[in-house]
This record gives C-alpha cells, structure tokens and sequence, in this order.
C-alpha cells in the first residue's frame, strides 16, 4: 500500500495470466474417451448378438433391424448425453493448458513491478486456466513470495477461476482476505481507499450458478453478469466517497466492442456486454472513474472513452501468445485525468 501521505499513487493492472500448474487436462480428456468407449462397443456387441442368434440363410425385414438398432442406438445416445457437458469441458480444458503463462515469465513480471516503483496491484480475473487447486496453490504462493500481497494487492475472479470443470476448486479458498465477506462470494463490490481521495471497487462479474443456461454450461460461463443488488451498492458507495476519483475493476468490459450480426446465443454468450451493464455505466455518468477489465485478450491496451465508461481494457499478461509480457501502470491522483504508460517484457526462452 502507498503512502497515505502521497497524493499520487502508480496502480499497476494484470489480468488474464491463466496459470496452468499442470497437464491434468490432456489426461481428463483422455479419461471421457475411454467412458465413451465402453457405451460404443456395447451397442457393437449388442448387434452383432442379434446377428448370431438369426439362423443361417434368415431374411430379416429392415424395419426390425432398423427397430433394434434405433433401441440400442437411444440407450448409447442416452448413456453419452449423461457425460456431454463433462466431455465438451474435457476437451476445452486441453485447449485452455495450451493457453497459458510459464512459471519464469510470471516471475519477472513480479519482478518488474519492484522496477517500476508500483504501489498496488489490481488482478481482474483468470488468473488460472481451469480452476484447479494446484494452479490457485502455485499463483497464490508465487505472489506471497514475490511480496506482492496483503495491503499491497487485490484480486477479482474471471470466468476461468470459477470454470466449474470436474476438480475445479473455488475461488474464495484461496484468496478469502480478498473477498468482501471473508468466505463468501457474496458482498460485492469490495472497496478499499487507495489513497485519500483514491478508491479501488472490486466487482464480480461472473455468472452465477442460478442464471446459467445450456450454452453457459457449455462455454464455460464467458458471459458477464453484475446483478442489481451489486450496482446498486456500488451507486452508493458513489454517492458516499464523493468527491474522489473511482478505480472500478472488473472481469468482463461493460461494454460491447463488437458488431451484432451473429444468432442470438452467440451474441449472448460470446460478444455481449454483461447483463445489467447499462445501469452499471449510468453510475459513471457524472463520477470521474476508470474501469479496468480484461477477459477480451486485445492484442494491444484498450484506453478509450465507450459509452459513458472510460475504459482500460488490458491484454492478456501472462500469455506468450502476443511474443512479449505486457501490463500497465496508471498514476491516479484524486483531481487529475490519470497518467499511463504501458511495460513491455520479453519471454523467456
């Protein structure tokens, strides 16, 4: 934490590091193949039983073999459709370890921070790639040993820390002192003054269990949500902290950067701004603030003006994918548009 005799304060914004401890996810896919396996050699053996008990030369119409094989075929159908969502997560969760930060990367992005004189981080989201518990054991270890931690840090779940994938761990185990309500996911939006005039509100927008539909369950809760009960108490800690500048961060943008020419569920699921975003953008409308929000993975920063919210939108920090490691630092003071500057690092090798 900054001094609290400072009127500035240098806020350094990570999101998106998708820590992948492991390769747990190839093995979980392999182990859905082989629950199907049994269910097609079954319907195989099925068939072929039938076939030996007929006598030789037997004409059988088509519509009993065509019967038969519809029977077996439903029950198969039937047998798989219980392992569906755990199989398509399966085999997204092998794609999701190949999308993923190493180990030496991370720690000179910690590093860094030293370098560049931060004060505080903000994480907003995914910081693991599956929510397994190694991943929240080995990012919440690499952070307290960095000294990045305490006063000094907050942290806000994405979509990938509350995936829901078999093994998946939660969240609010790892990181309960970041949480409004120690262990509890209930309570947002959580609210710590940086400096006098300075506030950090921590939103969680991630789709609750009790919204979800087919597609979420599918897609792994991409869409955002922020729910009334949370926009309406963060409309009043607006009102309460006033005047001050508001450092609002968050998963998903609350706003949609996309053309909508896509079916319904697509929109919905893939390029739609959260649910109830609109009221969330209404509290800025007269408030100095800044959103930091990731979960788009940009190939550049984002830091623009977009329907009422002036928007920073952060590429993804941990990923090789873009060739460097990239964050950036927002020197924010009470009374001042904030000052920002962008940190380049290259991969490890």
């Amino acid at each position: 934490m900054a001094d609290q005799d400072k009127n500035s304060i240098r806020l350094a914004h990570l999101t998106d590091i998708h820590v992948a401890a492991s390769l747990h996810a190839i093995f979980d896919a392999l182990q859905f193949l082989a629950l199907t396996i049994p269910m097609l050699s079954a319907f195989i053996y099925g068939i072929e039983k039938i076939i030996e008990k007929l006598p030789p030369g037997a004409r059988v119409p088509a519509r009993v073999i065509t019967a038969f094989t519809g029977i077996l075929s439903g029950g198969v159908a039937i047998a798989v459709s219980q392992h569906a969502r755990a199989g398509l997560q399966f085999i997204l969760a092998l794609i999701f370890n190949y999308n993923r930060s190493i180990s030496g990367d991370r720690r000179a992005l910690l590093d860094s921070l030293y370098d560049n004189k931060v004060d505080h981080v903000v994480i907003t989201g995914d910081l693991t790639n599956t929510a397994r518990a190694e991943e929240f054991d080995l990012i919440r270890t690499e952070l307290q040993q960095s000294g990045w931690w305490d006063e000094r840090l907050t942290v806000l779940p994405g979509n990938h820390d509350k995936i829901g994938f078999p093994r998946s761990a939660p969240f609010e185990r790892y990181f309960s002192s970041y949480l409004p309500v120690p262990g509890s996911s209930t309570g947002y939006p959580l609210v710590r003054e940086l400096i006098p005039g300075v506030f950090l509100i921590g939103l969680d927008s991630c789709l609750p269990q009790q919204h979800e539909d087919v597609w979420d369950r599918i897609f792994t809760n991409i869409r955002g949500y922020l729910g009334a009960d949370q926009i309406a108490r963060l409309r009043d800690i607006a009102r309460d902290v006033s005047p001050g500048l508001l450092v609002v961060g968050m998963h998903h943008p609350p706003v949609s950067r996309w053309a909508r020419r896509w079916t319904d569920h697509v929109q919905r699921n893939f390029i739609s701004e959260p649910e109830n975003a609109k009221f969330l953008r209404a509290v800025f409308r007269d408030k100095p603030h800044l959103v930091l929000c990731g979960h788009d993975h940009p190939e550049e920063h984002i830091f623009d003006t977009v329907e009422q919210a002036n928007l920073a939108v952060g590429t993804a920090t941990g990923l090789r994918s873009l060739g460097s490691i990239s964050y950036r630092i927002f020197t924010l003071k009470p009374d001042s548009v904030p000052g920002v500057e962008t940190v380049e690092l290259p991969v490890c090798s």
